[in-house]
Protein backbone atom coordinates (compact mmCIF):
# COMPACT_ATOMS: atom_id res chain seq x y z
CA UNK A 1 0.00 0.00 0.00
CA UNK A 2 2.94 2.57 0.94
CA UNK A 3 4.22 1.95 -2.52
CA UNK A 4 1.35 2.63 -4.77
CA UNK A 5 0.95 5.90 -2.39
CA UNK A 6 4.59 6.86 -3.40
CA UNK A 7 4.07 5.94 -6.65
CA UNK A 8 0.72 8.45 -7.12
CA UNK A 9 2.85 11.14 -5.92
CA UNK A 10 5.76 10.37 -7.95
CA UNK A 11 3.12 10.54 -10.85
CA UNK A 12 1.21 13.08 -9.33
CA UNK A 13 4.74 15.21 -9.21
CA UNK A 14 5.38 14.29 -12.77
CA UNK A 15 2.48 15.69 -14.18
CA UNK A 16 3.16 19.37 -12.22
CA UNK A 17 6.18 19.16 -13.34
CA UNK A 18 4.95 19.22 -17.08
CA UNK A 19 2.29 22.23 -16.19
CA UNK A 20 4.35 24.28 -14.84
CA UNK A 21 4.64 26.30 -17.57
CA UNK A 22 0.84 27.15 -17.47
CA UNK A 23 0.79 27.81 -13.45
CA UNK A 24 2.28 30.14 -11.48
CA UNK A 25 4.94 28.56 -9.39
CA UNK A 26 3.09 29.76 -5.72
CA UNK A 27 -0.35 28.12 -6.70
CA UNK A 28 2.04 24.83 -7.55
CA UNK A 29 3.64 25.01 -4.45
CA UNK A 30 0.53 25.41 -2.55
CA UNK A 31 -0.92 22.27 -4.87
CA UNK A 32 2.13 20.21 -3.75
CA UNK A 33 2.15 20.95 -0.17
CA UNK A 34 -1.36 19.91 -0.04
CA UNK A 35 -0.90 16.82 -1.19
CA UNK A 36 2.18 16.11 1.18
CA UNK A 37 -0.07 17.35 3.80
CA UNK A 38 -2.90 14.67 2.99
CA UNK A 39 0.07 12.22 2.44
CA UNK A 40 1.20 13.12 6.32
CA UNK A 41 -1.88 12.82 7.46
CA UNK A 42 -2.68 9.52 6.39
CA UNK A 43 0.11 8.13 7.87
CA UNK A 44 -0.66 9.84 10.70
CA UNK A 45 -3.65 7.96 11.10
CA UNK A 46 -2.33 4.35 9.82
CA UNK A 47 0.15 4.70 13.21
CA UNK A 48 -2.51 5.60 15.29
CA UNK A 49 -4.95 3.02 14.13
Amino acid sequence: MEYLIKGLLSAVAGLIRKKTIRFSFRYMNRIFGGILCLFGAVVFIRLIV
